[in-house]
């Protein structure tokens, strides 16, 4: 097995590149590759692979996004003995920007589970392991999650959303804790669109540690599930109108943890001059999970299946990951109706993981 040494990123117009992984398997004769990038999507028809002068032709794919960011993963078999040198990947964005990397794979032991790679713990059938790294006074951590093979991707480690005015920075609230109940936060590294790799000061600290993660927020790739069509009025401009419709979104996939938040209602939904605010309620009592966004998309043409206008999806600050309105801005205010449909978006799950280290 060959793996990547490290990350590589690039920057271009305005885009922002990151082939997190790249696993070439000799005995399974597989190829596993994980990109993720800030800027214009990727044209998934329009990425290829090549080892030596071969092109690899890809069998399975599966790209999310939120917001600017988004995440490709590509899988590939082979039938050649390809080598782990001089092998390059072509990538094309929606914007034409083409993006190429070469580089050369180092040789990698096979692992047979996560647990092998670090300290490791599992809730609501999600496993976070920890790969450590100790340099003097800092340990470096890397978190992998097992959610990856459920069609989801961990977004974050801990809460980005907290910010500490004093320090001018987001604590993320991941703990490192000693056999003394000394505790210091960590401290993310930024690597471009990857989220997972934070360090702590062990200055004065005695082991064990023990490495506590809050929560997590996930978002699916691939194909999303969502709701079906529903059918609003327009309000006149400041005019409320009460809805108090059940809405589901059609839950298809299996992610693995008991998502009660599939269900919720339109509360009611008020005109802003050209938007529309649409009032939501969730399951609020469900500890678990939370959804922290949600994707709403306007409806249009004949059969209701192209895109006609634009949505912002807003959370209340005082409540943590709870979703309660979203705005909308239809590209004819002036009609009598829209239609609308919900898709899955962001999800914060609580833990918490706990990992130790001896």
């Amino acid at each position: 097995m060959y793996k990547l040494d490290n990350p590589i990123t690039k920057n271009k117009n305005n885009n922002t590149i990151t082939l997190e992984s790249f696993v070439l398997n000799t005995k399974d004769k597989t190829v596993n590759m994980k990109i993720s990038g800030i800027g214009k999507i990727p044209k998934k028809d329009y990425t290829t692979i090549k080892i030596g002068d071969e092109n690899i032709d890809t069998t399975s794919y599966g790209i999310g996004s939120s917001g600017n960011e988004w995440k490709y993963e590509i899988s590939s078999n082979y039938n050649l003995n390809y080598s782990n040198e001089n092998i390059e990947v072509s990538l094309d964005l929606g914007d034409k920007t083409n993006f190429k990397l070469n580089f050369s794979l180092i040789k990698s032991d096979a692992v047979s589970s996560y647990k092998d790679l670090g300290p490791s713990d599992t809730k609501d059938n999600i496993e976070i392991v920890s790969v450590v790294k100790e340099e003097g006074d800092l340990l470096d951590v890397n978190f992998i999650s097992s959610i990856e093979e459920k069609n989801l991707q961990v977004m974050y480690y801990g809460n980005p959303y907290n910010y500490n005015e004093k320090t001018n920075t987001y604590d993320y609230e991941i703990i490192l804790r000693d056999k003394k109940g000394k505790e210091v936060e960590g401290k993310i590294v930024q690597h471009g669109d990857r989220s997972n790799n934070f360090t702590f000061d062990t200055s004065n600290m005695e082991k064990p540690y023990k490495i506590i993660i809050p929560k997590i927020t996930l978002a699916p790739y691939g194909v999303v599930q969502s709701s079906k069509a529903i059918k609003l009025p327009i309000p006149k401009n400041g005019e409320t109108i009460n809805i108090n419709k059940e809405v589901t979104i059609e839950n298809n996939r299996d992610y693995g943890f008991n998502n009660e938040n599939n269900s919720f209602k339109i509360k009611k939904i008020k005109r802003y001059d050209e938007n529309i605010r649409v009032y939501l309620d969730f399951n609020k009592n469900n500890k678990a999970i939370k959804r922290r966004t949600l994707n709403i998309e306007i409806q249009g043409g004949l059969f209701g299946g192209s895109s006609e206008g634009y949505s912002m999806t807003f959370t209340q600050k005082n409540e943590d990951a709870i979703l309660d309105i979203i705005d909308v801005t239809p590209k004819n205010i002036n009609k009598r109706n829209m239609k609308i449909k919900f898709s899955d978006g962001e999800f914060v799950l609580y833990g918490p993981w706990e990992m130790e280290i001896k």
